[in-house]
């Protein structure tokens, strides 16, 4: 009987457990506002764990996102049904501060937090306001409007092959520019390959800028093999070093 009680009890308790997993809020929910669908993608660490996902007009996307790592968010739009048969998709990335859940909202041309209900601090899907991300905790870049190629391979082989290329020093610096400016600008325009990487680096720039936080990016990019990838992975991870060493020298 004393078992068969304690068993019983047990059983309870797991189906309690089971129902509070089974009914817990999403740590990420984006609502789409926009004219037209979005199509976003969650990344973490090295990886995407969503996959490209596809938003409707008027539509919503909840997840549960791990809020103790590094996320970034990276969203495609076509503001209008011809826009996207002349350029590519609009581009925004997100990163967010971590331990924080992300609820927001994008109009076309913003990305913000929802503001959801005052009285009741909820989003209007139920969700708990308390410890949502704020306006200064996401750091959001739109990429330029770029034109969609068209045409056969071998004309816009050409087209590349004679477009004037402007020299490492226009694309990734400027004089005016102070170290950490600089080192932002490396991690935001990483060359191929290195997207999710200099998306680390970037989250520790902007968690900390110390000389202890320099350092420890010197070492992760070091241990980091990028010499296999190709010269210009190289040629970033020079002007990197370059500039993180000049700063560990100035802080004391």
């Amino acid at each position: 009987m004393f078992k068969s009680c304690k068993t019983i009890q047990t059983l309870a308790l797991v189906s309690i457990l089971i129902g509070t997993v089974a009914h817990a809020d999403p740590t990420f929910h984006l609502k789409n506002n926009s004219s037209n669908a979005i199509q976003i993608d969650i990344v973490q660490g090295l990886s995407s764990v969503t996959g490209l996902k596809r938003i409707a007009k008027g539509g919503e996307f909840a997840f549960q996102v791990d809020i103790t790592q590094p996320t970034r968010l990276t969203l495609y739009y076509c503001p209008t049904a011809s826009f996207c048969k002349e350029y590519l998709p609009e581009k925004y990335t997100v990163d967010f501060k971590v331990g924080q859940t992300m609820y927001i909202k994008f109009d076309g041309t913003t990305l913000v937090p929802q503001k959801g209900n005052m009285l009741t601090g909820r989003t209007t899907a139920g969700y708990s306001l308390k410890n949502n991300t704020a306006a200064d905790n996401m750091w959001i870049t739109h990429g330029a409007r770029e034109k969609l190629r068209t045409g056969t391979k071998e004309s816009v082989a050409e087209e590349l092959k004679n477009r004037p290329e402007k020299s490492s020093q226009e694309q990734r610096s400027s004089s005016t520019m102070g170290p950490k400016e600089r080192l932002l600008l490396l991690f935001t325009n990483p060359p191929q390959f290195l997207d999710n990487f200099a998306f680390e680096l970037q989250h520790m720039l902007n968690q900390s800028y110390n000389k202890t936080t320099l350092m420890a990016i010197k070492k992760k990019i070091n241990q980091e093999n990028l010499t296999q990838i190709g010269p210009t992975q190289k040629e970033w991870k020079k002007n990197v070093i370059t500039i993180i060493d000049q700063e560990i020298k100035t802080i004391h």
